[in-house]
């Protein structure tokens, strides 16, 4: 194995949490909106793809985002 699975996780992982600590800063500043939750998501697939080179699955975007 060639270590790629572990990078995958801790992408994920990261992922993950910055998701949530955007989310949480967008309900306190009450500026949470379909756009805002949009831009989130769309950053982080762009971080997904620039980093593993291909797009998210639906199972990783689900994990990542719920």
């Amino acid at each position: 194995m060639d270590g790629s699975g572990n990078n995958l996780e801790v992408l994920i992982a990261k992922l993950e949490k910055e998701g949530e600590d955007k989310l949480n800063k967008l309900k306190e500043t009450r500026k949470l909106t379909i756009e805002s939750l949009t831009n989130l998501m769309q950053t982080g697939e762009q971080e997904f793809i620039q980093k593993m080179g291909r797009p998210m699955t639906y199972s990783e975007m689900r994990a990542i985002y719920g």
